[in-house]
């Protein structure tokens, strides 16, 4: 296995601090705010070769994702 940077994560907490929450909450409102409420990712299990693969897969899903948005709000 390949280790990708030298982050070492912290001790699980039994509970998220508010701080952490808050940073999710964000993340998640920002990310329906861009896709239109909808993920740009099919379900699915996912395997990949390397990391250039699973990179241009994402960006093409991303890309799918927004055309169809742009298609659908210049209808409105």
């Amino acid at each position: 296995m390949r280790q990708v940077g030298q982050r070492q994560p912290g001790a699980p907490a039994l509970a998220p601090s508010a701080e952490a929450m808050e940073q999710g909450f964000a993340l998640s409102a920002g990310v329906a705010l861009f896709t239109g409420g909808r993920g740009f990712f099919p379900k699915g299990v996912f395997r990949y070769k390397s990391h250039e693969e699973a990179n241009r897969h994402e960006a093409e899903c991303l890309a799918a994702c927004m055309a169809r948005l742009a298609r659908e709000r210049q209808r409105l």
